[in-house]
């Protein structure tokens, strides 16, 4: 360009494709700002779209990628978020904040053997990462390796002994397990905490009412019920507490008190139901068995002959 060109301001010409690609980057960034401003608003909902188009015309930006992941997490669209993150994964191989949500997001997908995949490769990686020990765990439950995910779930509570998730499934697989001693040393700590929440009362009375101890077991299920009145399983679990015990009028006024809080409760009416008809009451019986399958017509499958609660 000569020098009257640069003092009268002749423009250099543009050639389409860079034209084109000015353009593109644009409608790039207009996109992304949309979709970053609604995130941060807590519209998820809005965001998503904005990214999807944006990586429609810019396929390869990764911090895009990890927003719209990030949408797909804060909808729960986990279908949607796993592809997304296996992509960035790929990408970013060392960044196991990524790989840790690629393991929930293959989790709750029911993907659990790339679940325990993922997982493995992160306590290789990264063997004192908690995190990734309890995440191979939840895998290999649902694996039904329990051998395997008691292992691992030790592991995670040696790297962090307040790991609280780790420590409910560690007490939850030792139940199922049979092996109530263990399971109980596990939910004693855990309602023993300032954090301890209703299911942690609920999981302990269980194993205690397993273990026969009934009256300890109704004093940890009526401490869930403190915690959280609306609690579906601490009522069942207590009137069903009452009923090992031999107490059938305290589990009827536990069935009575669960449907007067909750009026839609089909296992109640059913458990009610049931021990109706341990008393002779066929015409109760009946009443709350056609309750029971009003609300929830899939209660005909758990109904045998005999009426068994």
């Amino acid at each position: 360009m000569g020098l009257l060109d640069k003092l009268f301001g002749k423009k250099e010409t543009m050639s389409p494709e860079a034209e084109q690609q000015k353009n593109i980057e644009r409608q790039f960034n207009i996109l992304c700002d949309n979709g970053v401003r609604a995130l941060k608003m807590g519209e998820a909902a809005t965001a998503a779209p904005y990214f999807e188009n944006a990586l429609e015309l810019c396929p390869d930006r990764l911090q895009v990628k990890g927003y719209l992941a990030e949408a797909y997490l804060a909808l729960q669209d986990f279908e949607k978020a796993r592809p997304v993150l296996e992509t960035l994964c790929e990408a970013q191989p060392d960044n196991i904040e990524t790989a840790l949500l690629l393991a929930r997001a293959q989790g709750r997908t029911g993907q659990y053997e790339a679940m325990f995949d993922t997982a493995e490769k992160q306590i290789a990686a990264h063997p004192d990462e908690p995190r990734a020990a309890y995440l191979a765990a939840v895998a290999a439950h649902a694996l039904h390796n329990d051998i395997m995910a008691i292992a691992r779930l030790t592991q995670a509570l040696a790297q962090a002994e307040g790991f609280r998730l780790a420590r409910r499934l560690r007490a939850q697989v030792l139940l199922e397990m049979g092996s109530t001693a263990e399971a109980l040393q596990d939910t004693t700590v855990l309602t023993q905490c300032d954090e301890t929440e209703d299911e942690d009362f609920i999981l302990h009375g269980r194993v205690l009412a397993t273990n026969g101890q009934h009256d300890e077991a109704v004093s940890a299920l009526t401490q869930a019920l403190e915690l959280n009145p609306f609690s579906r399983d601490a009522f069942l679990w207590l009137a069903k507490t009452h009923l090992a015990a031999t107490r059938t009028d305290e589990a009827l006024k536990v069935c009575d008190e669960a449907i007067g809080s909750l009026p839609d409760f089909a296992e109640a009416y059913k458990l009610r139901g049931g021990i109706k008809h341990t008393l002779k009451d066929e015409a109760g019986a009946m009443e709350d068995l056609k309750k029971a399958l009003e609300i929830n017509p899939s209660i005909a499958e758990q109904v045998d002959g005999k009426f068994s609660y």
